[in-house]
């Protein structure tokens, strides 16, 4: 459902990461990507990746965006992007100052 909203966008998916290298090997060729990433660190090393889709369980939504945000890509989340008002706040100015999107997409 994500990989067919981003190319119905007309955006490219560069890869993705699911809950286990084995889940992400057959994500990867279920969906025509190139070889797997094997952690969100080597898709934040990647320069080719701009916009960084974050569809994880919502724990670890805050540590992943702040990551992504600091390494300059955007950020898409899905709902919640934080558990706390804090955080939300917090990720809210950090994509302010660095001139970048933070967006929950609600459809």
């Amino acid at each position: 459902m994500h990989a067919a909203a981003i190319r119905s966008a007309g955006g490219d998916v560069a890869g993705a990461i699911a809950s286990t290298r084995e889940r992400t090997a057959e994500v990867t060729k279920e969906w025509g990507l190139p070889p797997p990433y094997s952690d969100l660190d080597d898709v934040l090393a990647d320069e080719s990746v701009s916009v960084v889709y974050i569809c994880t369980p919502d724990a670890p939504h805050v540590r992943q965006a702040e990551a992504t945000l600091r390494a300059g890509k955007h950020v898409i989340c899905e709902k919640p992007l934080a558990t706390s008002a804090a955080d939300a706040a917090r990720l809210a100015r950090l994509a302010d100052e660095a001139g970048l999107l933070l967006a929950v997409p609600f459809v």
